[in-house]
């Protein structure tokens, strides 16, 4: 087994997989970011046998179009994680390996798996498992252009991609969601807006006070339904907020699939989220998505769509990466309910939604 690095330019050009595998993002969004990557891989190679390789967690968003085949991420401790993986790895007998995340051991899954040529970003110390790298750009890079840049290794053409990406949802699946939506309560046509409250981070939350007032003034100005989306670890937070909100506000999380949601987003009015995996779902499949931001640097991570519209407010701490902060989120606090829900009322007026003017208080 070949475990030693080349120079990346030395025999790019002689690269022509047969057995491809894609070692995706491990993250919703960073996985909805790859999607431009993964269609010009397509595009590239339309006759490889392509494997995309997937954390269990995110697997339901593998776009089934671009791949002939997918296999998980193994479970288990760290070192029986890896060893199942690199086992899967090995029964796909891939010739070539493009590995988009940074970590040391999404590399050495490879090289224990036996693919021969294995090809990333120079990161985490491991240099020396991949076959042909390239640097880590320290510039403002989107991560969409950073995976698109990854195709360098591949061939010497120049890739003028779009790098928004697009999902894109079935008959069948929005089919499957209307009947939901009658199921609980929602009638077809009906406005449906869509908040994501959730967050890995606690620095990228939006107050939950702040969600319970804006799911009242969607109702008050709509006359619509709010939908609660998030994960089923997010059900009492999302329920909590539907309690508090009153009215026609839904509890969703954990009973709508990664690749269903696409759908639910597809048929919906608006999608209000922190930034998170759905707020990048959202953007992709078309969606108006109001997305607030804290933590991070919306330049690099924010999600990319011509219906986006990304609320921040740069402090004196911005932007940071820090999961926690110790400012009392100063720059989630200071966006309003008021501003929100102007945002959201540009997206139903383009869509010829009526927007009623309300008097009502509408604090806690």
């Amino acid at each position: 087994m070949n475990c030693c690095a080349q120079d990346s330019s030395a025999s790019v050009e002689s690269l022509q997989p047969r057995r491809l595998l894609v070692r995706l993002p491990n993250w919703v969004g960073d996985l909805v970011m790859a999607i431009p990557t993964v269609q010009a891989l397509r595009r590239l190679y339309p006759n490889t046998l392509m494997t995309a390789l997937a954390h269990p967690r995110v697997v339901d968003l593998v776009p089934e179009d671009l791949f002939d085949a997918c296999i998980t991420c193994g479970a288990g401790g760290r070192l029986q994680s890896l060893w199942k993986t690199a086992r899967r790895i090995r029964s796909t007998h891939s010739d070539t390996a493009i590995i988009f995340p940074d970590s040391f051991s999404s590399a050495l899954a490879c090289m224990l798996g036996g693919v021969p040529q294995r090809l990333g970003y120079k990161a985490d110390g491991r240099r020396m498992l991949l076959q042909h790298t390239l640097p880590l750009d320290t510039t403002q890079q989107h991560r969409s252009d950073k995976y698109l840049a990854l195709l360098s290794l591949l061939t010497q053409q120049r890739m003028l991609e779009n790098t928004t990406p697009g999902l894109q949802s079935t008959s069948v699946g929005r089919a499957e969601i209307r009947t939901l939506l009658i199921n609980w309560g929602v009638p077809e046509g009906s406005p449906l807006l869509l908040l994501a409250p959730g967050s890995q981070a606690s620095s990228r939350r939006w107050p939950v006070e702040r969600f319970i007032l804006l799911a009242r003034g969607l109702q008050r100005h709509t006359g619509g339904f709010v939908g609660l989306i998030g994960s089923p670890a997010e059900r009492d937070l999302c329920g909590d907020i539907v309690s508090r909100a009153g009215g026609a506000a839904l509890n969703l999380a954990g009973n709508v699939s990664l690749s269903h949601l696409v759908d639910l987003c597809k048929l919906s009015t608006v999608v209000v989220s922190n930034d998170n995996g759905a707020a990048h779902i959202a953007a992709a499949s078309g969606t108006p998505t109001c997305v607030l931001f804290g933590a991070g640097d919306a330049r690099i991570t924010g999600p990319r769509g011509a219906q986006v519209t990304i609320v921040n407010r740069q402090v004196h701490c911005s932007p940071c990466v820090s999961n926690t902060c110790q400012y009392q989120l100063e720059c989630l606090t200071a966006i309003t309910v008021e501003e929100v829900l102007m945002v959201v009322r540009d997206a139903c007026l383009s869509q010829s939604i009526e927007w009623k003017a309300s008097e009502e208080n509408i604090e806690l």
